[in-house]
């Protein structure tokens, strides 16, 4: 492959990895909540979900373009990770407004923070595992 195909694939493979992490990240908070607002945060179906996402979407990532597996991992699940922040708070914050809830804001951004770059390692994990899997 030339390297003019070699870009766009691997712009393809963090488009469709961020396309598949958005929706389900989408699903994740309408569905399931905001983790750090609900009192249902403690669950394992919450965490696994919570993980599931960004090891889907690296996977995808690393899946179609193996050349950069790792990077394009790691662009996908920032780039859901983002998403999903962005998601999470627009939910706290019209939830606030509706129900006049009460929250450490300290807590839920860093909550945040420490989510995103978590799903961006997460994401290139999955990236690499996805380099490795067998054609």
């Amino acid at each position: 492959m030339t390297k003019t195909e070699t870009g766009l694939l691997q712009t393809v493979s963090i488009l469709v990895g961020v396309m598949v992490g958005g929706i389900l990240a989408y699903f994740y908070n309408i569905i399931i909540g905001v983790p750090i607002v609900d009192a249902s945060a403690s669950e394992v179906w919450n965490v696994l979900i919570f993980v599931t996402i960004p090891v889907l979407t690296g996977f995808i990532a690393g899946m179609i373009s193996r050349s950069k597996a790792i990077e394009n991992g790691l662009m996908s699940g920032l780039l859901v990770g983002t998403i999903n922040c962005l998601i999470s708070s627009a939910l706290v914050v019209l939830r606030n407004v509706e129900e006049e809830l009460s929250y450490d804001s300290g807590s839920f951004a860093f909550f945040l923070i420490v989510m995103l770059f978590l799903w961006g390692v997460i994401g290139a994990m999955s990236g690499r595992l996805a380099k490795e899997y067998p054609k």
